[in-house]
């Protein structure tokens, strides 16, 4: 029994010399993860704020879907450095988002300019950000999307962005009143005002739909109109209360969106192989006249609203005033400035009855009608703007000018302008500047000079078997 209790105490005194011993070595390999950890923590806040805010601008177009939505315009290249300063927004839908062939075109693995936001910034120098939303109507170019990001920027960046000196909206007549409408319908449901038969959800572009506010009596009179949008907006307000540490540091949330494969898209259309479907170059139908020649385009040109009646177009007419003047009233130290852009069924010369617009019947809708039509929205759009007081440029002439040489929308996206359409829209949105000018931006990019615009243009063309899209530049 003795010699039992010797064996068992030997054994506990090797064990506490055996523990003894390994202690160092755990100190040591504990001390060693701690240093790894702090150098890895330590790595990760020199570029959380140094290095990623200096890269920002410089981030590749193919993982900008990634960034945190607050700070995704800081990644944008129309602008001198990553904060813009004393810069101009762009606020609308996919033609202030940049949409179109020149987009489609670009490297997504480098930043290169792709809309008139760049282009404005070569011609002004000044920093030109865009704060739009694809498919948006007036209710979220005009106050749900531009109100809710300068504040968030402002409230929960830790990058220093004021408010825009000028903001400029870009109304477009191919589908602002339908989308407008479409905004309103959702809405009316949402709220309980308005109820509808379930099958038409099915169907967000039939007239059943579109004719939905039109029984919403919350939208028979401006005061009303403006106090259903101001209600919409408190519902659907996308400001957050400041979050904790985490939501600061864009670094870390971005690169785990990139290792996630989360995020919300930059642009959800262009995204969309479905979407680049509807815009490929179906069989040819209508005909145009450009550069004293015949061509054959697609039959889905969109048209200045010509499905819509006088009570439909009323209506949102009557919401973009009410919207614009919400917009007039909370950025009071903002100039505002409209810009209206044609469809192109406006754009071009039709060669005759045949022609068909988007929303037509196969007869097609008449020349003289389809200018008429366009003439009439122009003058009361600008009419509603001017009685808010803010300034109206009107870039139809302008664009109308060019689309008798050169095409400015496609060969792949009929439904935006290429970087030609671009450049021209960019030229008439100067005149929002007024006598402001600039000085030209040092240089971010390589030229693209109309020469270089015009190649392109031939050669995606080509690909796409439209020959006759390819013309001697001017």
């Amino acid at each position: 029994m003795a010699k039992g209790y010797s064996m068992r105490v030997d054994r506990l005194e090797r064990g506490c010399q055996l523990g003894t011993e390994s202690y160092p070595k755990v100190a040591a390999w504990a001390a060693r993860l701690g240093l790894a950890l702090a150098s890895v923590l330590f790595v990760a806040l020199i570029f959380e704020y140094l290095v990623f805010p200096r890269v920002l601008p410089e981030l590749p177009l193919g993982v900008q879907v990634f960034l945190p939505p607050e700070i995704a315009t800081l990644a944008q290249s129309s602008k001198a450095g990553t904060v813009p300063e004393r810069y101009i927004a762009l606020t609308g839908d996919s033609y202030a988002q940049g949409l179109g062939d020149w987009l489609h075109s670009a490297d997504p693995d480098t930043n290169p300019p792709y809309h008139s936001a760049h282009v404005l910034h070569e011609l002004s120098g000044r920093d030109v950000v865009t704060v739009a939303r694809g498919g948006a109507g007036s209710l979220t170019a005009l106050v749900f999307r531009p109100l809710d990001y300068f504040r968030s920027i402002r409230g929960r960046s830790r990058f220093p962005v004021e408010r825009p000196e000028l903001l400029i909206a870009y109304y477009y007549e191919g589908n602002d009143l339908e989308d407008t409408l479409l905004e309103l319908a959702k809405l009316s449901v949402e709220s309980g005002q308005v109820v509808v038969d379930p099958g038409a959800a099915g169907r967000p572009l039939s007239r059943e739909v579109l004719r939905v506010p039109l029984g919403n009596p919350a939208l028979g009179s401006p005061r009303s109109m403006r106090a259903f949008i101001e209600a919409a907006h408190a519902r659907r307000s996308t400001e957050k209360p400041p979050g904790g540490f985490f939501d600061s540091l864009y670094f870390s949330r971005f690169v785990l969106a990139l290792a996630k494969g989360q995020s919300e898209r930059l642009f959800p259309d262009a995204a969309s192989p479905g979407a680049l479907a509807r815009w490929s170059i179906p069989e040819a139908g209508s005909r145009v006249v450009v550069g004293g020649d015949l061509h054959d385009l697609p039959e889905a040109l969109q048209g200045p609203a010509l499905e819509l009646d006088e009570a439909s177009t009323d209506l949102a007419l009557a919401a973009y005033r009410e919207a614009l003047g919400i917009l007039v009233s909370k950025l009071e130290e903002t100039r505002l400035c409209v810009v209206y852009i044609p469809s192109p069924l406006v754009v071009y010369r039709l060669a005759g009855e045949g022609s068909k617009g988007e929303g037509e019947a196969s007869r097609g809708p008449n020349p003289p009608a389809v200018q008429a039509r366009s003439r009439a929205l122009r003058d009361r759009v600008g009419a509603l703007v001017r009685e808010t007081g803010t300034a109206f440029v009107d870039a139809t002439p302008g664009i109308q000018r060019a689309g008798k040489t050169h095409f400015l929308h496609g060969p792949r996206d009929w439904r935006h302008l290429n970087q030609r359409g671009y450049r021209e829209l960019a030229g008439a949105v100067q005149a929002c500047l007024g006598a402001e000018g600039g000085s030209p931006p040092k240089k971010r990019f390589g030229s693209y000079s109309m020469a270089s615009v015009a190649r392109r243009e031939c050669l995606l063309a080509l690909e796409m078997k439209g020959r006759a899209l390819c013309q001697k530049p001017a």
